[in-house]
């Protein structure tokens, strides 16, 4: 993406050409198709490649000076960064609902000091935030890491140019160590890939083989070309090509990267880069060496960070979760456009300015010139939001239950809105207010293996005792149970843990749950409670796409309910709430005067045939109840009812409206427990 321009005697023309390649492919699967091209692995072998040679050089020169070096990134970096940061920082303000303001504000805290990485890397660990809807900087995540880089490689230079001398053998001892960290990293990238895709694909160690990779090209790129005709440099520029074009579109990018499976995009965009001019004519640098490609690669940079939070604005004001073929043609050409404007107008005369180029130190004052507006912009707007969170807590406590009946009312769009007060709970609280379990340590992380169980209740003279078992979905009842247990003389045990359902059969690859499964079982079998309770169905899909509304009974939960009953426990299991495929609580904010635009029809997000028939097959004992009734109506299914906002996310129960369900969840929980007795 984005590094100081080569001095005019080392320039290649076709490495811009590569990164336009780049930043047309991020920006056509971003748009259309909401997966990962191989785009981005594209730029860092790109900025490898260059770093390196540019830092190797000026050692060998004697003209090495890290200080010197980082003052030129600021320069090239600071002005377009801190540009669109400042026009996404007032579009949010503007277009983000409020329920997300201090999620979003967090993501720009973290993108101005170029850390964005390591905050998406928190939130891939909790389910819950790693299911909010992609902020307007998101995508800094790839500069973040490209800035970490820029700060560790010189260092990895000074160290290697002082063995070098020593050795008198520069070449194989940078070779030596930029090799080393090109294996190592790797290694480690396919390590973390395996333990946890998600948050590898944004660490910068699992990253630092691709610009290693870019870094051992420029150092055996002279002694490639020497071994290599003028026709096979030919073709391995094309064969480098082919490969940066088609990894998007062959492999399944979004929950394979950065493992072993980077190396088409990273070893195709370096054989690019190793081939340069072949000299031929109808080599691939006669493409990417063209006046159109040239222009373009040098508005990349510009283009790579304004083309997302125009389409996350574009999303914001449809309401929409995708864009069509014009749309989205309206979106990449005004990302081109304000690419080019910005090139033009703002980036090159600031980069060739007096204001920046006088000294280095003159480019750390300029660097944090550019920063002020952003971080005072981001300073006011969190002392807003904040402020306003905190009068929205206040104001939850004179809440009255009569005015918020929640499901106590007919499920009807009449009762929607009963009487003239705001929705609860308020506009950014929706989003944050989640069971106790998350905040008591009794809800287990993605990571977890160990199980945690939760006592609700008396600790002895209880009348039953009950264990939960589950996901998030099975967490999100644990308030109300809480209030059972009390109200019965119930012991309640719960054992929870985040993307983890009952032996899921979407966890099949997922270790951690794997081993929390059978050792929450072992230890529910210990115990020996009277009822087991869990979900029962479950929609079509993976824990954070959920493919279609179809509900199934995963045959993997059938297995484990089978050996609750050979231990002589009963299972009572609940029909899943609907999953509603969209940011509910932000249609809610926009629609507060009119939630029915929240709705969705019944048929589009419920199966009640599939799960009819999914009753046929259960073992005898499992006893299986339904509170859909209290969420849809025969042809809609409800965002808000009596005042209440009923989901907290595209698929949680929000915990007033579960609090609302208390007594009808009581009555039929309490019917199948009958069965037993």
């Amino acid at each position: 993406m984005a590094s100081p321009s080569p001095r005019r005697d080392t320039y290649h023309p076709e490495i811009q050409g590569v990164r336009t390649l780049g930043a047309l492919l991020v920006a056509l699967f971003h748009i259309w198709f909401a997966k990962v091209s191989g785009g981005v692995d594209v730029f860092f072998v790109i900025s490898g490649f260059l770093m390196t040679r540019a830092l190797m050089g000026r050692y060998l020169d004697g003209r090495f000076s890290i200080f010197g070096f980082w003052g030129n990134i600021i320069r090239r970096i600071a002005p377009v960064a801190y540009l669109v940061m400042f026009v996404a920082l007032i579009g949010s303000f503007w277009l983000v609902p409020e329920n997300r303001w201090l999620d979003t504000i967090s993501h720009f805290k973290n993108s101005l000091i170029h850390t964005e990485n390591w905050k998406l890397i928190a939130n891939s660990v909790d389910y819950l935030a790693r299911d909010t809807v992609p902020n307007p900087l998101q995508h800094y995540w790839a500069l973040s890491v490209q800035v970490q880089f820029y700060v560790l490689w010189p260092f990895l230079i000074l160290l290697t140019g002082y063995f070098a001398v020593k050795r008198k053998a520069p070449k194989s001892s940078f070779g030596l160590s930029v090799g080393a960290t090109f294996v190592i990293s790797l290694l480690y990238s396919i390590w973390a890939t395996n333990a946890n895709q998600t948050a590898a694909y944004f660490d910068t160690f699992a990253r630092l083989w691709e610009f290693a990779l870019g870094g051992l090209v420029a150092i055996y790129q002279p002694m490639l070309q020497g071994w290599l005709s003028a026709r096979a440099r030919a073709v391995l520029g094309w064969v480098g090509v082919a490969g940066v074009i088609s990894c998007g579109f062959v492999l399944e990018t979004s929950s394979t990267f950065p493992g072993y499976l980077a190396l088409w995009p990273t070893l195709s965009a370096a054989m690019v880069v190793a081939a340069g001019n072949s000299g031929t004519g109808y080599g691939a640098e006669r493409l990417l060496a063209s006046r159109p490609f040239v222009i373009l690669g040098g508005t990349s940079f510009a283009f790579y960070l304004w083309h997302w939070p125009i389409l996350i604005f574009t999303l914001e004001i449809t309401e929409q979760t995708t864009v069509g073929l014009w749309l989205g043609l309206a979106i990449f050409m005004s990302a081109l456009l304000l690419a080019l404007l910005t090139v033009r107008l703002v980036e090159a005369p600031l980069r060739e300015s007096t204001l920046a180029t006088k000294s280095r130190w003159r480019n750390y004052a300029f660097g944090t010139a550019c920063a002020i507006p952003v971080t005072l912009g981001i300073a006011l707007w969190h002392f807003d939001a904040r402020a306003e969170y905190a009068q929205q807590r206040r104001d939850v406590r004179t809440l009255s239950a009569e005015a918020y009946p929640g499901s106590r009312v007919a499920l009807t769009p009449a009762n929607q809105l009963v009487g003239d007060v705001p929705i609860h709970p308020d506009s950014m609280l929706i989003t944050d207010d989640k069971p106790m379990v998350y905040d008591n340590g009794c809800h287990q992380g993605l990571m977890s293996r160990k199980p945690v169980g939760c006592v609700f209740g008396p600790k002895e003279n209880y009348y039953r005792t009950i264990a939960l078992i589950g996901g998030s979905h099975v967490a999100q009842w644990a308030p109300l149970f809480k209030t059972l247990a009390e109200r019965n003389k119930w012991r309640v045990i719960s054992f929870t843990k985040s993307a983890c359902a009952l032996a899921a059969e979407e966890a099949q690859d997922d270790a951690a749950c794997h081993e929390w499964n059978r050792r929450t079982v072992d230890k529910i079998i210990g115990l020996k409670p009277d009822f087991v309770f869990t979900m029962a169905t479950r929609p079509r899909g993976t824990y954070r796409f959920v493919e279609n509304h179809q509900e199934y009974v995963p045959p993997a939960y059938i297995e484990k309910w089978k050996t609750f009953l050979s231990h002589d426990i009963a299972v009572i299991a609940l029909r899943n709430n609907p999953w509603m495929k969209h940011d509910v609580p932000s249609c809610v904010v926009n629609h507060a005067d009119n939630p029915i635009a929240c709705a969705r029809s019944r048929s589009d997000v419920l199966d009640d045939r599939a799960f009819k028939r999914s009753l046929e097959s259960l073992p005898k004992g499992v006893r299986v109840f339904d509170l859909t009734s209290k969420l849809c109506d025969d042809r809609l299914c409800y965002a808000v009812m009596g005042n209440v906002a009923i989901y907290r996310d595209s698929h949680h129960i929000s915990v007033p409206y579960v609090n609302s369900l208390t007594d009808a969840f009581e009555a039929a929980l309490k019917a199948k427990m009958d069965l037993r007795d």
